[in-house]
């Protein structure tokens, strides 16, 4: 019991922190989000008891700002609706095992990228995750955007398979086939979202010199795009070309939306 109590007094303390700082960007115009009305939809059917299923935020990731954001989109709902709480799955180097983390663990399971065996428990663990009704958020290229061997770009409203790409271009890394597992396993709704601007906020390092101490400092003055779209359905039978081949053409199409 008194373990519980420790686990909710710190994941309360760590969203109502984080909450405060994103609301202030949110003031400050640092972060404009499109589609929150579809997200707002989905809490309040949980809350209602009329969706009892779990969801599937996944989104574009360019920068490491991402998984920090992500698990504050449905404050303060998540604050007394706990089926509400996003769970976020950081890579165990970059975030989690940071000390500036250490709030936002019981909130998270880390990956271990180069482990297999782990890798398969892992998505075992989200799959029980989801079957229980919880809300999961990841980034379904199993990384981020700039590290991919190949992309989809969409150019005058048509998509294609690329394996360079430009700066300019409105861009996301081909998804990795455990995206297509879970939703075989389980039956959870989908919610396709868009994010740019992150990179700017946290540069990639690849984008810096040698040791530059900055890449620690969010850039702050620079803004981030968030753009959430319906949740959307598929046939149980869809193969898993045709499952992924929806997944990321509706999250790239956001991205070309104004």
């Amino acid at each position: 019991m008194k373990k519980r109590i420790v686990r909710i007094l710190a994941i309360w303390t760590a969203e109502l922190a984080g909450f405060l700082i994103f609301c202030l960007l949110l003031i400050l115009g640092r972060i404009r989000i499109s589609g929150y009305r579809h997200l707002l939809s989905f809490a309040v059917k949980k809350i209602l008891g009329r969706e009892k299923r779990g969801a599937v935020l996944y989104y574009r990731h360019p920068s490491l700002f991402e998984p920090i954001i992500m698990p504050l989109l449905l404050f303060p709902f998540s604050l007394l609706f706990p089926s509400l709480n996003p769970y976020s799955f950081p890579v165990k180097k970059n975030y989690y095992d940071k000390i500036w983390y250490a709030s936002f663990r019981p909130l998270s399971e880390p990956v271990e990228r180069g482990d297999y065996g782990k890798a398969i428990k892992l998505l075992e663990k989200m799959r029980d995750m989801a079957k229980e009704g919880k809300v999961l958020a990841f980034a379904p290229g199993g990384g981020r955007e700039c590290n991919g061997t190949k992309w989809k770009v969409i150019k005058d409203g048509r998509i294609e398979t690329v394996t360079y790409w430009r700066e300019d271009e409105k861009m996301i890394r081909k998804f990795q086939s455990g995206i297509y597992r879970l939703w075989l396993m389980t039956d959870v709704v989908f919610l396709p979202v868009w994010t740019e601007g992150g990179e700017k906020i946290i540069p990639n390092k690849e984008n810096y010199s040698s040791g530059d101490a900055r890449f620690s400092c969010p850039r702050l003055w620079h803004s981030m795009k968030i753009i959430i779209r319906p949740q959307f359905e598929l046939d149980r039978d869809t193969r898993r070309a045709e499952f992924l081949e929806t997944t990321e053409n509706n999250l790239l199409r956001l991205g070309d939306k104004r």
